[in-house]
């Protein structure tokens, strides 16, 4: 009996547990204070992309304006973007005229967009997406560069085309090696396309100027003369050359026991 009396009272406890935590008033969860809005500066002493948020369109409008350029997009190109139209930075950022084209460029890319001249040589140019339906035109609109100015900025990511001569290495073979590793792998962004024009010698390629830029690399480095002791010879044409040598050394032996044999008849 006392047993009983006992634990009654905390049977009820245990029971109005629930309860009683039920209303307590829970916790408002802490509010995200959205990211503040940033001014794109194009005064002073550079490009400077403030810390906070900023959208596609000023990027785009205020990189015209610092690089003295026409720079066309419509809402229609915008609207495939990645992840959206905004950009957070949460640090400020300042570059001189080269960052800032390579900037506009690398952060366009992010968002599957990229720029293509209209009118190059009048400072004419608009934004495509890479997945809208004018991607299909892009590679027809690429702009030739020779692979200096591609090396010189090996992180510019312009869209062109560049045209590549071997010394030494076969570009069909080359154009075969080379694919896997720069082939389109699924994403939004297209992989780098490659052919020859008809020869042996010359090889295309068209894509994105960091992809190309480690192309070139790799071309260069294996289309290098090999020396003279790593020459592809085959086994006949070594034999050759070792009789020769070895013929050689006869000959200027005999010449040498005939020249003691007459010091010797003089003697």
């Amino acid at each position: 009996m006392n047993r009983v009396a006992l634990s009654f009272p905390l049977l009820l406890l245990l029971l109005a547990g629930p309860a009683i935590a039920q209303e307590r008033p829970q916790q408002p969860a802490p509010e995200r204070k959205p990211t503040p809005a940033g001014v794109i500066e194009t005064g002073g002493n550079g490009f400077a992309l403030p810390a906070g948020q900023f959208t596609v369109t000023e990027l785009i409008d205020a990189a015209a304006q610092y690089l003295g350029r026409n720079i066309l997009w419509s809402d229609v190109e915008l609207t495939h973007a990645f992840g959206g139209q905004d950009f957070t930075f949460q640090k400020k950022l300042v570059v001189d005229a080269l960052g800032c084209e390579e900037l506009l460029y690398g952060l366009l890319f992010s968002k599957a967009l990229t720029i293509v001249p209209v009118d190059e040589q009048r400072g004419c140019f608009e934004v495509v997406s890479m997945v809208g339906p004018r991607a299909r035109d892009l590679c027809t609109r690429a702009p030739v560069r020779t692979p200096e100015q591609v090396l010189r900025r090996p992180a510019f990511r312009e869209l062109c085309t560049v045209t590549f001569t071997c010394e030494h290495l076969n570009t069909n073979i080359a154009c075969n090696a080379l694919r896997p590793f720069f082939a389109q792998s699924g994403g939004p962004t297209p992989g780098l396309v490659m052919g020859t024009p008809g020869n042996n010698r010359t090889l295309v390629i068209t894509g994105f100027g960091d992809q190309i830029a480690a192309a070139l690399r790799l071309l260069q480095e294996a289309d290098r003369t090999p020396p003279a002791d790593e020459e592809s010879t085959g086994p006949l044409q070594r034999l050759q050359a070792d009789l020769g040598k070895l013929g050689e050394a006869v000959t200027a032996l005999q010449a040498k026991v005939a020249d003691l044999e007459k010091k010797l008849g003089r003697g």
